[in-house]
């Protein structure tokens, strides 16, 4: 289900909607405190895309993050501006600096 800030979000961030259901496919989720659900593109991400969509069409979107319940309600999208953390297997390559610790701790 679409709640209207999603609807609302999708629009004035000129976001297609077969955005949407890239992320849906291919994104990587991570899961909140609070019951959410984050869908993003990670670099395997893009590459498994680009496979199938020339990246040239979606290039301008590859930042977006989708966040939705765990009953699979959209609630908002947008573009990212940060480093996602802590959100795959691989996750230790990301090593958060002495100053980042401080912040989010």
């Amino acid at each position: 289900m679409l709640s209207r800030h999603f609807k609302e979000r999708l629009q004035q961030r000129a976001i297609p909607s077969i955005i949407v259901d890239i992320l849906n496919a291919y994104g990587i989720k991570k899961y909140n405190k609070d019951g959410t659900v984050t869908l993003f593109f990670n670099h395997d991400c893009k590459k498994k895309v680009s496979e199938k969509i020339p990246l040239k069409l979606i290039e301008k979107y590859l930042n977006t993050y989708l966040i939705k319940s765990l009953d699979g309600d959209l609630i908002t999208i947008g573009y990212r501006t940060k480093r996602v953390f802590d959100c795959t297997a691989n996750s230790n390559k990301w090593k958060r600096t002495r100053d980042e610790n401080l912040l989010f701790a």
